[in-house]
Formats: C-alpha cells, sequence, structure tokens
C-alpha cells in the first residue's frame, strides 16, 4: 500500500504482542494486528489526528489505530497544519507575514493554545511515533 505519495503508517512488527498486553483489547482488533504487523498501511488524511490514524483495511474498513502501534509515517499529511481542538479539523493557514492565525478559519474560535503542529524528521525520511 506504500505508494503514489500518499500518506501511509508501518505497522510495529510486534503489533500483535503489544494488543495481546493491553487489558480489553478485542479479539477483532488482535487479529487485526496479528494480519498487519509489519506492514504499511494507507492513512485517511481527510480526518487526521495527532495521535491516531484510521487506515484502511481489507476486512473491516477504516480502522482508528493508536500510535502506540506505529513504527513510522510517511508522507506525513500533518506536516505544517494545525488542528482546532474545538471544532477538530485541520488547516493550513497563515497571514501575510507567513505567521499562523490565532483564529480557526473553520469555526472561527481564537484559541491561540488549542492547536499541534507537525514538524518532519528528516533524518528518518520519515516521522518517528
Amino acid at each position: 500500500m506504500f505508494n503514489n505519495g500518499k500518506m501511509c503508517v508501518f505497522i510495529r512488527k510486534d503489533a500483535y504482542e503489544v494488543a495481546c498486553s493491553i487489558p480489553h483489547t478485542s479479539e477483532e482488533f488482535r487479529h487485526l494486528m496479528r494480519v498487519y504487523q509489519g506492514s504499511w498501511m494507507d492513512v485517511d488524511t481527510e480526518h487526521l489526528f495527532r495521535d491516531q490514524f484510521n487506515v484502511k483495511t481489507r476486512m473491516n474498513g477504516w480502522v482508528r489505530l493508536p500510535y502506540i502501534y506505529i513504527a513510522m509515517v510517511r508522507n506525513d499529511a500533518r506536516i505544517g497544519k494545525k488542528l482546532c481542538l474545538n471544532c477538530g479539523k485541520s488547516s493550513v493557514y497563515k497571514d501575510s507575514m507567513g505567521r499562523f492565525h490565532k483564529t480557526c478559519p473553520n469555526c472561527k474560535i481564537e484559541q491561540p493554545n488549542a492547536f499541534w503542529i507537525y514538524q518532519q524528521d528528516h533524518s528518518t525520511n520519515g516521522v518517528i511515533c
């Protein structure tokens, strides 16, 4: 699935063991981790999160994976974007001076400290979680 410049994540090679070590993890989710551990998976870039990824599976459609199951992110669509903690939408928005606005362009709420921004780790050609 790692192709065409799409955002994708590499599932940890020990994802199944990690899933088994977390109490109350469903058998279905453990099975998914067994199947996809050590694999690249495409990420839904319509809905971006700081510490979770919506990934497309062949069996279950979209599944949300917490960062604990991710070893690396490629073509990260979150880089340079901010997420409004009020409306939950991410946007790239700067003023004419190149500074990020303090007001969300989606919900128009001013929340100067209610955003996160991603930066890429160039040493690995990807973002390490």
